[in-house]
């Protein structure tokens, strides 16, 4: 039968740091990942310009706009085809977003929101202006 103390000071360090973490990895590697997991998303402005997609119509259909999506200030653009009603995790890992679209109605085209990229570099449009088109007052 094998003693404790008949181990080197090394291994029996090794052994207790073994038994007090049950195998498991020290906790400020834990703390680590999970900070690592757990990045703020960085929602940042962007410009939105209409470049496909049909308008809704009073009763009927629902507005399917899709934009082309540049930073604030238009220098850099960051996606196309983007249709921020499409969650890009259900979308194919597309571009996309989490926008509630007013169902059944004439909209105007965005022209600014707010997104963020996810975890797989996809650009997600957090918010955005589409807004009903309601014509002039009577």
């Amino acid at each position: 039968m094998t003693l404790f103390n008949d181990f080197s000071k090394r291994d029996r360090q090794k052994i207790v740091k073994l038994v007090r973490t049950r195998g498991r990895q020290p906790l400020h590697q834990k703390t680590q990942q999970r900070r690592r997991q757990m990045e703020p998303l960085r929602v940042f402005p962007v410009k939105m310009t209409q470049t496909g997609g049909v308008d809704g119509v009073a009763l009927t259909s629902t507005a399917t706009w899709t934009y082309t999506v540049e930073d604030e200030e238009g220098d850099n653009e960051l996606a196309t085809n983007v249709d921020p009603t499409a969650d890009p995790e259900d979308n194919g890992g597309q571009n996309g977003g989490w926008v509630e679209r007013f169902r059944n109605m004439p909209l105007n085209p965005a022209r600014r929101g707010l997104a963020h990229f996810n975890g797989d570099g996809y650009l997600v449009i957090d918010s955005c202006n589409e807004y009903p088109n309601t014509g002039p007052c009577d």
